[in-house]
């Protein structure tokens, strides 16, 4: 719990609507939080929890409209699902005989989480903000939807943006993606009121875009994201993850992606493994397949080398990623691009050394608690990584420094950054930029 100390008046005068309808959309097709939707409920659940004045919503395509839903149903998904669908799965493998029932109550469970219950239809005023911390490319019509009821309800639209890669890296997405997802974030930010960011970087990228396209006026705000949040179970573990490998191994937490860089890693193992044979460790990619998965999983499907030591995760849930992390030697993120980095600050989180990228907003992340490297470069990726290896007395130098010099950011500070720039008396908005208060690592 955490005070807000924000003015009564504020409170009774204006109403925060926090539209979730990309991330009731997204439970439809995933049953695991990560990236944007994740970042969105760490700071929706402090918000909800705190305030009265704030209310969730999502657009009911039955009625054309946007209803009030019920915060338990969207913020049940990181607290309780894991843990339901693990038990579900354990009684299911215990007893065979209530596997059929089994996958009638799991199926009934996720169903429930699904289909979030409906208030009556908001009821905007004149005056009041809605907040959009989301995906807003994921459904083509929503940026209008959005637009329209700001306009028709005379509501103060805020977005968070997480990055414009799309517009600034246009070579990894089609030309008709780049199109469709820049005319979607420059008519949502024509219209709205205040604009949050995850990172300096993210901020000075979107300004010189928003220079260019000929929008002018429209205040950026900062956050600091609070540190990522993983739902372990407490220690000690009586059901704990199987690892892939009995090897020591690094650790890469990452959508399987042409941006994340992966296909470099892959390069730097082979040459680690031909020049120092045994003595390498494996190489360990967590995460779900994205854009050029495919040769990624070829290069490696094709290399006897690699087939033997670069293993795959997929689907991972907190309680996996967590053991990964706290068994592995230290992790590595050669990342081409990032709106922040959170696989950075879980690698710091755990005590763990890190090779990070140097590109973007990820030395934000990291401060000087990493080791960075230029992603374009293999030499230096493959120096970086062999030293990490054979160099124990530079890799705990590291770690010690990460064990004194890390200092955890909360997401209720994170949520309390957002509220309080919406009800700031004198302007809805910062209007500068400036530099993260406090900023930790940096």
């Amino acid at each position: 719990m955490f005070n807000w100390e924000i003015d009564a008046w504020k409170l009774d005068n204006q109403m925060i609507w926090i539209d979730v309808s990309d991330i009731h959309e997204y439970f439809l097709r995933c049953d695991t939080v990560t990236g944007i939707q994740r970042v969105a409920i760490s700071i929706i659940e402090p918000i909800s929890s705190e305030y009265d004045m704030v209310r969730l919503i999502a657009f009911d395509e039955r009625t054309g409209s946007f209803r009030e839903i019920e915060a338990g149903d969207i913020l049940c998904r990181t607290r309780s699902e894991g843990a339901a669908r693990g038990n579900i799965a354990r009684k299911i493998v215990l007893n065979s005989a209530l596997f059929r029932k089994g996958a009638e109550i799991f199926g009934a469970l996720l169903s429930k989480f699904r289909k979030p219950r409906r208030r009556e239809e908001c009821a905007f005023k004149a005056g009041d903000s809605i907040l959009f911390l989301g995906a807003f490319w994921q459904n083509d019509s929503h940026v209008n939807r959005l637009i329209d009821v700001s306009f028709s309800h005379r509501l103060k639209l805020h977005v968070l943006v997480h990055d414009i890669i799309p517009v600034s890296h246009r070579s990894w997405f089609s030309g008709d993606y780049v199109a469709g997802w820049q005319d979607k974030i420059e008519r949502l930010i024509r219209a709205s009121e205040g604009i949050f960011v995850n990172s300096m970087v993210t901020a000075s990228t979107l300004e010189d875009h928003l220079a260019k396209a000929g929008i002018k006026g429209k205040p950026i705000k900062v956050l600091r994201f609070g540190d990522p949040i993983l739902n372990r179970p407490p220690a000690p573990r009586a059901h704990q993850t199987k690892l892939v490998t009995t090897r020591n191994f690094v650790l890469m937490v990452s959508s399987i992606d042409v941006r994340k860089n992966q296909m470099a890693l892959l390069f730097v193992w082979n040459r680690l493994i031909k020049e120092h044979g045994e003595a390498i460790p494996d190489l360990v990619l967590i995460g779900k397949d994205s854009i050029g998965h495919a040769d990624i999983h070829a290069m490696v499907a094709r290399s006897e080398i690699l087939s033997e030591r670069v293993r795959f995760v997929r689907d991972a849930d907190d309680a996996a990623v967590a053991r990964y992390y706290e068994n592995c030697l230290f992790t590595v993120f050669p990342s081409f691009a990032e709106g922040w980095g959170f696989p950075v600050a879980e690698s710091l989180m755990f005590g763990k050394a890190c090779v990070a990228s140097k590109a973007t907003s990820i030395p934000e992340v990291g401060g000087a608690l990493c080791r960075y490297v230029d992603p374009h470069n293999l030499e230096e990726i493959y120096q970086a990584i062999e030293a990490f290896i054979f160099d124990e007395p530079l890799r705990n130098a590291f770690t010690q420094k990460i064990a004194a010099e890390y200092k955890s950011t909360t997401w209720e500070r994170t949520a309390r950054t957002v509220v309080e720039t919406i009800l700031a008396a004198d302007d809805p908005v910062n209007s500068s930029r400036g530099t993260f208060e406090n900023s930790l690592h940096v």
